[in-house]
């Protein structure tokens, strides 16, 4: 069976969450802060009796906000086939682990007409759909890479949410920081309606965006950082290593070596998703924990 111990401190003198008699090697807590870093420990027991404390390891949580857009409602004429714009400024920097498209809300007479996008600062634009249904009428919908899969309803209103035409996945990595641009296109003459309502919600890593080009403790180095595709793993003159392992930031294992044998080792990154990831090097005398950007 397993323990867990989840605190702010290192020290655990300020433990906020704890189980005991797991069966599982997962465990979700529902204790916890946005934009926090905690520490946590596992202890082993069977009915010889409990193993010591695991090594102590950290995570720090997302932030998440809700952003509406001010530049609202905006027109879409029924006359040619016109492309109107809605933006949101987002003031803050934090690298996205996960954006959701919220209220986009609007009137339009033949919704196969439209075609609607969204565009980040860094010029990444996703369709959320494109020239759905018929002649139906008006939509209220919500966009989600998590949503049940399956088709747009016709029309697309009830604020239900679905997945968009393409992942919104695709931001995660960019930082959330600047210009976010709503497109509508309307393809066809004469129908016509409004832009009432939409919104971003945008959780985003705490971390800084702008990670040195390598990170160090002791003798250890990682580069380059952020990296789009292989990571480099310098252990310098260090002897008795014994685990070099990747995670992302809910804590599954991605990447594990348990036989160094060399002290540079290259792992590939380029078969993960943009985002920050976390990388543990243990040995006899070392437990440094590094977070690893990809984009």
């Amino acid at each position: 069976m397993y323990n867990i111990d989840i605190a702010t401190d290192a020290a655990f003198s300020t433990i906020v969450d704890a189980a005991t008699g797991l069966t599982t090697n997962s465990y979700v807590s529902s204790s916890l802060l946005n934009a926090t870093t905690y520490y946590w420990r596992v202890t082993t027991s069977n009915n010889c009796g409990a193993a010591p404390s695991s090594s102590v390891f950290s995570f720090t949580t997302s932030s998440c906000s809700v952003t509406m857009s001010p530049n609202v409602p905006v027109a879409i004429s029924s006359s040619g086939t016109p492309v109107v714009t809605s933006t949101i400024s987002i003031p803050t920097s934090g690298t996205i682990t996960d954006l959701n498209v919220v209220d986009l809300i609007g009137t339009h007479t033949w919704i196969n007409d439209l075609i609607v996008t969204l565009t980040s600062p860094a010029s990444t634009t996703v369709t959320l759909w494109t020239r759905i249904c018929n002649s139906e009428d008006n939509f209220a919908v919500n966009f989600d890479d998590a949503a049940a899969p399956g088709a747009l309803p016709c029309p697309p209103v009830g604020g239900g949410t679905y997945q968009p035409n393409q992942a919104l996945s695709a931001f995660n990595g960019q930082n959330q920081q600047g210009t976010w641009t709503l497109t509508i296109s309307d393809m066809a003459n004469l129908d016509g309606g409004s832009l009432t309502s939409w919104g971003l919600n945008i959780c985003s890593d705490v971390a800084p965006t702008g990670v040195t080009t390598y990170a160090n403790s002791t003798e250890v180095r990682i580069y380059p950082n952020p990296t789009s595709n292989i990571l480099t793993v310098d252990l310098g003159t260090l002897e008795n290593i014994e685990t070099i392992t990747l995670t992302d930031l809910q804590g599954k294992v991605l990447f594990q070596n348990r036989s160094i044998n060399t002290n540079i080792m290259k792992i590939d990154l380029s078969h993960f998703g943009n985002g920050f990831y976390m990388l543990q090097v243990q040995g006899k005398d070392l437990n440094s924990v590094f977070k690893v950007l990809k984009q």
